[in-house]
């Protein structure tokens, strides 16, 4: 016997394992024979994750240069969901939510760097991603 576990066809944990395309699977039944067949969903909305260790980069310590860092890394990732999107413009019409990515930024503020108040961050952003209030996600101390 063989065994399928299937996963979620749209991204539920916002980890860096949702950021892959996702499929799903037809199962064709021919006599005693059968195989599953692969299919790329065109519906899916976008998600854009990345990692953001402050000490890497050259910020003052204050609060108001790691919100404006921070929101530059989402515009960034904003401008390139709309470069790279792929949904098609007939499921737009139908659903134009889905233009709107889940963006995560995981932050390291290991050395002291203040934390800033993800509710209060994403307000900025409630019309520009689907996910405004969980875009900061803490990363506790990076290791490479």
């Amino acid at each position: 016997f063989d065994i399928c576990q299937p996963g979620s066809s749209i991204a539920t944990s916002l980890s860096i394992d949702e950021t892959t395309p996702k499929h799903v699977a037809v199962l064709e039944i021919y006599k005693t024979q059968y195989r599953l067949v692969k299919h790329k969903l065109h519906s899916v909305r976008p998600f854009h994750l990345e990692d953001v260790v402050l000490a890497e980069e050259d910020l003052e310590k204050t609060a108001e240069d790691v919100t404006e860092f921070l929101t530059a890394k989402v515009e960034e990732l904003i401008q390139k969901n709309k470069e790279t999107i792929s949904i098609d413009s007939e499921i737009i019409k139908r659903n134009p939510s889905l233009v709107l990515p889940l963006i995560r930024l995981r932050v390291d503020y290991t050395g002291g760097y203040p934390t800033i108040n993800p509710q209060r961050f994403g307000s900025h952003f409630v019309d520009k991603v689907a996910n405004a209030t969980e875009i900061i996600s803490v990363l506790k101390g990076k290791t490479n």
